[in-house]
């Protein structure tokens, strides 16, 4: 086991401490709801899995956020389940969707599992300061869901950064804010749709299939959303290297331009391009740019000759967000020849 996995791992055992703590210490200790409607446990925990499956993943740069309808179970169950049931709904719901359809590592898995615990327990905890001794079934249970909706988010994206960083060992992506955000408006979104459900099933049980349609066509605009920025996103990039390639006063600025504009594009550490000019093949030497990893660079500079190697298999790594459309293909077959992909976090 290398260095890496033995970091995540011990990231792993101290989330799944905190689960433990926040499970047997507080959420053991909350009582029921106390609604006349009642959800068991095993049956939210299909909602979670179903909730699992119907993932939609963003790009941006070389980070992949994954958005799904988990807000809409997770509002059902601080309202019409016990809370031990609601968090052992969301972690065994969790890991049967992660394991069997995702089929995602253990190293993996544990991570998801104990952060979605947590997750679960936070809103509980989150949810009953707000409510307080007011009716669930009203504004204070409204707000109360909404903020619990904002702190999961916000964590979440906390705990996916914080296992980025010790996996990578790199700081914090600039794009955390942007996530973050993302995250909280997607939830708010489904979040009400799920607080509307729940206003309904209170006063009419009957009601809850009235929600089946807004939350499959939110689920469909979120996928063509997706479908129409990664669109737009590869419409741009080709036009982007064409400005580059017209506007650019030298061939070393033209290149280098160029190699950066290419890193951005497919989302890879390093990116370089080699010239054999005449000559070049009798005195053994090439010229190279290249691009990182990070801020490094090298601008056309002659570098000794290096026989071509046939075609070999990057190592796996590991990739966090396994059902989006580049991670899907990182975890079977990882890479074309001498090709990296992104590291993408659930």
């Amino acid at each position: 086991m290398n260095r890496v996995a033995l970091r995540v791992w011990a990231l792993n055992a101290g989330l799944v401490a905190v689960a433990t703590v926040l499970y047997l210490g507080f959420v053991t200790r909350l009582p029921a709801p106390g609604l006349l409607v009642q959800v068991p446990w095993w049956a939210l925990a299909g909602l979670f899995i179903v909730s699992e499956i119907a993932v939609v993943h963003v790009q941006f740069r070389r980070d992949s956020t994954s958005f799904s309808l988990n807000e809409i179970p997770l509002v059902a169950g601080l309202y019409f389940t016990n809370p031990v049931g609601m968090v052992a709904a969301q972690a065994v719901g969790a890991a049967i969707a992660l394991a069997l359809h995702r089929r995602q590592p253990p190293l993996k898995l544990v991570f998801n599992v104990a952060k979605l615990t947590i997750e679960a327990a936070v809103a509980l905890l989150v949810f009953r300061a707000v409510v307080g001794g007011h009716p669930l079934l009203g504004l204070y249970g409204w707000l109360g869901g909404l903020a619990a909706i904002a702190v999961v988010d916000i964590l979440g994206a906390l705990v996916v950064q914080s296992v980025i960083s010790v996996s990578e060992g790199r700081p914090p992506s600039s794009a955390l804010f942007r996530t973050v955000v993302l995250a909280v408006a997607a939830g708010f979104t489904t979040g009400s749709i799920a607080l509307l459900g729940v206003t309904v099933i209170g006063r009419d049980p009957a009601g809850v299939w009235l929600l089946v349609i807004p939350a499959g066509m939110l689920f469909l605009a979120y996928r063509a959303y997706v479908a129409e920025q990664a669109r737009q996103a590869s419409i741009g990039m080709l036009h982007e290297a064409n400005r580059i390639l017209q506007d650019a006063d030298s061939l070393e600025t033209a290149v280098m331009e160029l190699l950066e504009h290419i890193r951005t594009m497919f989302r890879a550490e390093i990116a370089e391009i080699i010239l054999l000019r005449a000559g070049d093949e009798e005195r053994g030497v090439m010229v190279r740019s290249r691009v990182g990893p990070g801020e490094e660079s090298e601008r056309l500079a002659e570098v000794p000759a290096e026989p071509l190697q046939p075609p070999r298999r990057s190592p796996l790594i590991p990739c966090w967000s396994s059902d989006s459309p580049s991670c899907s293909r990182t975890t079977r077959e990882f890479s074309t020849p001498t090709c990296r992909g992104p590291i993408c976090w659930t």
